[in-house]
Formats: C-alpha cells, structure tokens, sequence
C-alpha cells in the first residue's frame, strides 16, 4: 500500500491550523517583529489571503499599527506591547520559589505565589505553553533541610526581621542559644540592626550588629539563627539605622568552612584517597581551597578556616576515604570522635570474634 504526498510544490511539508498560527503570530508581535503578508505567508506555506484574514483576527483583539513600507506590515502598538520578560526569567523565579519552599508561612507564601502568576501572564502564549507544569520539571532535594512551615511563632519572628531588614529598622529579640540553654540559662535580651538573611543548609540565620541589651562580647556584628530567637519586634516607628556601605556577607563569612565563626583562624590539611578524590574536586568548598594532585590518583586538600564545627562534621562524612594531616589539634578531634563512635559498635566486635 502506497501513500501520496499532497503537499504542494514549494510549500513546506508541515501544516499549521489557524489556531496555530495566531498563536505563532502572537508570539512574534510580542518579541517586535513586523508582520508582513506574503513574507509570512511563505513561512507558514499558506496563501498571502489566508494569512491576511488571520492578521484581521489579531486586529480585533489586539492593537495593531499598519506601518507604510515597501511592503504593507503590521506591529503591536508600543505602548500596548506587554512587558518584556523571557521565559529564562520565570524559571528563574521558579527555581529561587522552589529551594526556598520550606519558608512558606504568612509572608512568604502569599507574596510569593502572587508575583509568580503576575509573571505567567505577563509571558506571551507560546511562552505559557513552554513554562506549563514548571512545578513537576523543577525538583529539590533537600535533605535534613529545617521546616518553618509548621512553626508560626518562627514564622511571627521572621517576618519582624525581615522587615527590619528590608526598612533597615532596629529590632529587639530574645536569643537563647544551645550553650546557654543547656548551662540552664535565660534568653539573651538584644537589640540588633539586621544586615542580611543568609540561608546555609536550609536553614535561615541573620548577621546583625547588636546596638545594645545583654551583650560582652568584642564582636559586634553577630550571626544568629532564627531557631533560637524564641520572641522578636521590629521597631517599625524608630529612626531607620545606617546601613553600612562596606559590610559585605562573604566577606563576613569569609573564614568560615560553612557559617562557623569562632576561632582562630588556621592552615588545614587532609589527605583524600583516589576514591573520594573526584567528588571533593568537582565542589567549592571553600574560597582558600586548594588541591595538590598525587601519583595515586588521590589528593592533598589544603584551606585556611577559622572553627572545628561544621570542619569536623564534614571530615567525618567521609569516613575511610580522608585523613587529616594537619593541625594536630583538628586530627585528634577526629580520631576522639571515631573512637566514640566505634566504641558503638564493639558489642557486635565481640561477637564477631567469638564466632
């Protein structure tokens, strides 16, 4: 059985429905082009009469000019021509809604939602058709990634700081962290100036300088995490702060391996065997990082980080596959913490043995 091309000679083999092809026209009035009948007509392998009926359905809903060329064309009135904005950009938009989901609650949600149906509809139809289902072709895993969606007195206290952020207004605040919580001690009475929001590891931490209350310490400018604000007010009706013009978040965290930034600040040095090597290679860890390749196929990593806390952790995560060179002091913290936890496991040592 044989089939027989109908497809006239000179006309493309793909055809358009109407419907198509306005929708295809919507998009180039959109992007500025100047709709000419026989040069579109070619296009679209259809006849200049039947492209010129589907401009006369787009001039009954859209405002079209007739500009006077060589050849009669027709454009999207500039000022009724919709806000540029790519499909690029709402992915973008996407994408930051997405990894920052675990925020929704009485601020985030509904402002955010919003904005996001402001910027589908400010998109031309073929743009729509291509972000359709955005929310199933954008995924984050995030593991271990702190929930405030069901916590509304942190949601109460986000919003306070964020709009001491955004105002640039002081705030008080009671901050009890974990040492003084369990030394048995009452929240930290505070008054700070929110510089920025930071989001480490999904959770959401603020650098403030502390303007006055229940604080010794040399360091003024501070990082605290929303966790442990139990009670927090912005005072919407004082004088705005000055923010200063140098501060800087990465220059801030700059030292620290994560957001950790207490103590000295010293050279590491680990040893990452061949197997573990091309992970660590592929990751920034840190802006100090460096990498001296060996013979083996392994590597020594070098840095200079400032604190243990989260250093350690990560070192751990690695298990057999790294060993820490120096400072002594950061490779006995690892060993004490791998002998507590083999220590876990010598029942079932023993039992290995007597069997």
């Amino acid at each position: 059985m044989t089939t027989t091309d109908t497809t006239k000679p000179g006309r493309p083999a793909k055809a358009y429905s109407q419907a198509h092809r306005l929708l295809i026209l919507y998009d180039m009035l959109n992007d500025g082009a100047h709709l000419r009948a026989k040069h579109t007509a070619e296009k679209f392998g259809v006849s200049r009469r039947t492209l010129e009926r589907d401009i006369s359905v787009l001039r009954e809903v859209l405002q079209l000019e007739r500009v006077e060329t060589p050849e009669v064309a027709y454009r999207l009135v500039g000022k009724k021509r919709r806000w540029e904005l790519s499909s690029w950009q709402v992915l973008a938009v996407a994408v930051g809604a997405k990894t920052t989901d675990f925020l929704a609650g009485r601020r985030f949600a509904p402002e955010l939602e919003p904005l996001l149906d402001q910027l589908r509809s400010a998109l031309n139809p073929g743009q729509r058709h291509r972000l359709y289902g955005i929310e199933q072709k954008i995924h984050a895993v995030r593991l271990g990634d702190k929930d405030y969606r069901t916590r509304p007195d942190l949601q109460e206290v986000l919003v306070e700081l964020t709009d001491g952020l955004l105002y640039e207004k002081p705030a008080d605040v009671s901050y009890l962290s974990h040492r003084r919580a369990a030394g048995g001690k009452d929240p930290r009475e505070l008054c700070i100036q929110p510089l920025s929001l930071v989001l480490h590891r999904g959770g959401v931490y603020f650098i403030c300088d502390v303007a006055g209350g229940d604080w010794h310490g040399d360091d003024r400018r501070i990082l605290l995490a929303l966790d442990r604000i139990e009670h927090a007010e912005c005072r919407r009706t004082d004088a705005s702060f000055d923010y200063p013009k140098d501060f800087a978040p990465d220059d801030f965290l700059a030292d620290a391996f994560g957001i950790a930034t207490v103590g000295e600040l010293e050279h590491i040095r680990l040893h990452i065997d061949e197997v573990y090597a091309p992970y660590v290679l592929e990751r920034r860890w840190h802006s100090s990082q460096n990498f001296e390749h060996q013979p083996d196929g392994s590597i020594i990593m070098s840095l200079e980080v400032c604190g243990y806390w989260e250093l350690v952790d990560w070192i751990l995560g690695m298990g057999e596959h790294v060993e820490v060179l120096e400072p002594p002091a950061l490779r006995m913290k690892v060993r004490e913490r791998l002998e507590k936890a083999l220590a876990r496991y010598d029942d079932e040592a023993d039992d290995s043995a007597a069997t």
